[in-house]
């Protein structure tokens, strides 16, 4: 850094707010530790797990947002049919 002239300035978090920053010198906020439970993400993270089980859904292969949805539309049903026929 010193070769090419740069500097480099150490902020901190100024609050909870995400986007507030402050000067060195603030003193360093803490922030809760531990795990904890959101009302209703494991739906979220479950779905999410299922998705994940289709090839084509784990990268963004798609060049519209159409034919993202489609494939969304297409994994789904396959996950409901196939539970259809489980039962």
């Amino acid at each position: 850094m010193r070769r090419v002239g740069w500097t480099a300035e150490v902020v901190r978090r100024a609050g909870a707010a995400h986007g507030v920053w402050g000067s060195a010198q603030l003193p360093l906020v803490s922030l809760p530790r531990g795990f904890e439970l959101m009302r209703r993400r494991w739906v979220v993270e479950r779905t999410f797990g299922w998705l994940g089980r289709y090839r084509r859904l784990s990268k963004d292969y798609e060049a519209t947002i159409e034919s993202s949805a489609a494939w969304l539309w297409v994994a789904f049903i396959r996950i409901l049919v196939s539970r259809l026929a489980d039962d």
